[in-house]
């Protein structure tokens, strides 16, 4: 007999003498019927349980996104405060009208070649509101204390001769 066969045998026997060994001893049909019905009452009881902690564990899930929100809501709301406290405060401890200051301002040329340290002086004033925007040297100087915010929009492109390459910042 081939040896693969023969241990495909002695597998088949082992097998089967296991299936049998966890199969309950029964006297009769009687038997039999009632210890599957109690097997298949354990089962049932052990599948609610699962789907009762699967339940629970969804709701745990739940709650910790809820609290997540939450905290992510309260926090929110507190920034706002926090910041409308401090523009409320910052115009209340102003003395009279607030001095209205803005600049926007452009380039009426391209760039050719400019060096790393001098400044990018955008010469086509469109605005100047309180006069802190300097045309000629391209330098902002705040003529009173205050919150300014700045924006730079560039768009870049090269010619071989030139390059490039480009770097652009608002220094302080």
């Amino acid at each position: 007999m081939d040896t693969t066969i023969l241990r495909i045998a002695i597998l088949i026997v082992l097998l089967s003498n296991k299936a049998i060994a966890d199969e309950p001893k029964c006297y009769s049909r009687f038997d039999y019927d009632e210890k599957m019905i109690e097997k298949m009452i354990r089962a049932e009881i052990k599948l609610e349980e699962f789907a009762k902690r699967m339940d629970l564990n969804d709701a745990t899930v739940g709650d910790i996104k809820t609290d997540v929100r939450n905290k992510i809501q309260t926090a929110k709301e507190d920034v706002s405060m926090d910041l409308n406290d401090f523009i409320q405060k910052y115009v209340a401890n102003s003395t009279g009208q607030l001095e209205k200051i803005a600049f926007y301002a452009s380039l009426s040329d391209d760039i050719s070649k400019t060096t790393a340290s001098a400044p990018l002086v955008f010469n086509n004033v469109i605005t100047n509101i309180g006069g802190g925007y300097e045309p000629s040297t391209g330098l902002f100087t705040a003529p009173t204390n205050g919150l300014f915010v700045f924006s730079l929009t560039v768009r870049q492109y090269g010619y071989p001769s030139y390059g490039f390459e480009g770097h652009f910042s608002i220094k302080k």
